[in-house]
């Protein structure tokens, strides 16, 4: 660089314009891409989480501490958004960028397309070291999603485990990042934690800490079935008893984040990673007579945890109600690293942060949820042969614009709800609101358009 910059100089000087170029030029090349360190990307998937189950996000008397401080450290997304409410779509758009009909990795195709780029091909090319441990046994090495890392534990896979994962997968992506002693290269560590997950059956020693007396209970996948085929409203008292074995769902992974959070520490790369927390959907804990995440667009599966913290670029304690979603993920590291970002992909980095950022610029949202003729053939047909199982065979897409949400399905049905004064979807305005319907129909045709 020096040779470089003398010859500037002398040229500078030759020209009569002297000490201006010479700094201007330095300046510029002492802050080019190329001399800057380069972050690690450190992604925590929270698997199943709502919203309202994160202190940072909206609940009450947090279960969440880990997860709160790093939100405290950095930014929290209050108005984030799934692109679909279950496993596969939601993972396909968190590492492409794209939404569901985009990638197509949804109900029919279980898996991404080679031809889809990932997050982790994207580093690999800019020579970070790729490392992925995956707790969700969707996520498996035929799915698509293993492109681009160079170690991919499914840690679902590993005997002896007392809990779904959390402990292995900690354990092991502390292994990895202790490993690297002698390794130059940046790093991406991806994290599926699956505790939250039905069936509901967290370790006993964290039961207590929700207030469930006597420990060890659980809710089994045949229980959450029955709620959605018999369509029944639960007791105030079963909620109460779900909801408190999906927190301490919430609160085991809490604990494991915290754990490897620590590691970063420990080994001086947390300040030097962006670290993003995000759920790939939510959950129905007995709302809307159902349970899981299937077969619906309600607020509940879409409203999710999204948190970053990069003290180079995000200012501590920063919260952001602009609308953001998992998709924004890709353009935002790309972002980072001085990336074009293709406009194939339908995020947007929320890099950088500053005073403009939580200003209403009218972003739309799109969800997705594509018919599951094969979930309900091969699976619920089989377990359930007398069940009339229709109803749940549609596809569905939704948008929102500020306070008002749409969804529509392939038969023609349509909701409308106005999320502030009605914010549990109890009331469909498709029949008396004709004008707003009209208005998101075609925002919902506009940006379905744009996504393919």
């Amino acid at each position: 660089m020096r040779p470089l910059l003398d010859r500037v100089l002398l040229a500078a000087v030759r020209c009569r314009i002297g000490w201006l170029v010479f700094l201007l030029f330095a300046t510029a090349a002492c802050g080019s891409p190329a001399d800057t360190p380069r972050p690690n990307v450190v992604l925590i998937v929270l698997d199943t989480f709502r919203a309202d189950a994160v202190g940072a996000t909206g609940a009450q008397g947090s279960l969440t501490p880990n997860i709160d401080r790093l939100g405290r450290e950095g930014v929290v997304f209050r108005n984030a958004f799934a692109p679909a409410p279950w496993t596969v779509p939601s993972h396909g758009s968190l590492f492409t960028g794209r939404y569901p009909s985009q990638h197509g990795a949804m109900h029919g195709r279980y898996a991404l397309a080679p031809t889809e780029k990932t997050l982790a091909e994207i580093l690999l090319e800019q020579g970070y070291a790729t490392a992925g441990f995956t707790c969700n046994a969707w996520l498996h090495r035929q799915s698509g999603f293993r492109q681009g890392f160079e170690t991919y534990e499914e840690v679902y896979k590993l005997p002896d485990q007392s809990d779904k994962g959390s402990a292995a997968a900690t354990e092991l992506a502390s292994q990895w990042l202790r490993s690297r002693e002698d390794d130059p290269r940046p790093f991406l560590l991806f994290v599926n934690y699956l505790d939250a997950h039905l069936p509901y059956q967290p370790p006993p020693e964290v039961q207590p800490r929700v207030g469930l007396e006597p420990v060890e209970r659980r809710f089994t996948l045949e229980q959450a079935e029955q709620i959605i085929l018999e369509q029944r409203d639960l007791t105030a008292t079963e909620r109460d008893s779900i909801r408190a074995l999906y927190l301490a769902g919430v609160t085991y992974v809490d604990d494991h984040v915290g754990r490897l959070v620590d590691v970063l520490r420990e080994i001086d790369q947390l300040d030097r990673s962006l670290l993003i927390l995000v759920s790939d959907h939510g959950e129905l804990l007995g709302e809307h007579r159902m349970s899981g995440h299937e077969f619906a667009l309600y607020e509940e599966l879409l409203r999710i945890p999204f948190l970053a913290r990069y003290p180079a670029r995000i200012p501590r304690g920063t919260v952001v109600t602009t609308p953001a979603s998992p998709i924004d993920v890709v353009p935002t590291v790309q972002h980072l690293l001085g990336l074009e970002t293709p406009p194939s992909i339908a995020g947007r980095s929320f890099l950088p942060i500053d005073a403009t950022t939580d200003a209403d610029d009218g972003r739309i949202l799109l969800a997705e949820y594509r018919r599951p003729g094969s979930l309900l053939g091969q699976y619920w047909g089989t377990k359930y042969p007398d069940a009339d199982l229709s109803r749940f065979n549609v596809s569905l897409a939704s948008v929102r614009d500020g306070r008002y949400k749409y969804v529509q399905d392939d038969r023609g049905n349509e909701q409308l709800y106005d999320l502030e004064t009605d914010p549990h979807e109890q009331i469909n305005l498709a029949a008396t609101a004709p004008e707003r319907l009209a208005r998101m129909k075609r925002l919902l045709a506009t940006e379905s358009g744009r996504s393919r």
